[in-house]
């Protein structure tokens, strides 16, 4: 499926995109610190996968989860791991759990545009008559969906946080940790 990405321009300038998205996620965890880019970084994913078929929304969803999760949990190559006393290599945890991670936003984009109010947004379009469209609704029905794409996140990372064991790093609440005006409601919502 991935392969199907860089077919043309439109599909390169979409996987750019998502990768863009994934790395501004990044960019708002410790290290760069730009918790700004945490708030751009999820509507960047939307714009990639933006006027797509379900199967290529869901692709590069995944490919801006891949960069997001690669980047971050880039300590993960210094754990050495052995599953029933055969050493596996110190990338091996990382890839694999970066790769499990990356279906988070690639199931988000996906529901996103699946619950947006015109139902269908086809491929055959093209992105302008996808804009045509988007822009066709009217602002209450995008409020609505703004707020449901922000519901679907929470509900994914608290999947995410519990489901196999759970993996509860990187929420992207967490990116906020420098806002201080922002973080005071995790003492009463949590992350």
């Amino acid at each position: 499926m991935l392969a199907k990405l860089f077919l043309n321009r439109e599909s390169v300038v979409r996987a750019l995109l998502a990768v863009c998205g994934g790395l501004l996620l990044s960019a708002g965890f410790p290290g760069v610190g730009l918790a700004g880019a945490a708030w751009i970084g999820p509507g960047v994913l939307l714009c990639a996968g933006f006027g797509c078929g379900g199967k290529r929304a869901f692709a590069l969803g995944y490919l801006g989860g891949l960069a997001h999760f690669l980047s971050t949990l880039y300590w993960l190559v210094s754990i050495p791991y052995t599953f029933h006393g055969v050493p596996l290599g110190p990338g091996f945890g990382w890839l694999a759990l970066s790769g499990y991670c990356a279906l988070y936003p690639a199931v988000w984009v996906w529901l996103c545009w699946r619950v947006w109010p015109p139902r269908r947004i086809e491929v055959s379009f093209g992105l302008a008559k996808a804009l045509d469209r988007f822009y066709g609704t009217s602002a209450l029905e995008r409020g609505r969906w703004a707020f449901c794409a922000g519901l679907i996140w929470v509900a994914l990372e608290m999947a995410r946080g519990r489901v196999l064991t759970g993996f509860p790093w990187n929420f992207l609440g967490v990116s906020q940790y420098q806002m201080l005006p922002m973080i005071q409601i995790a003492a009463f919502t949590g992350v």
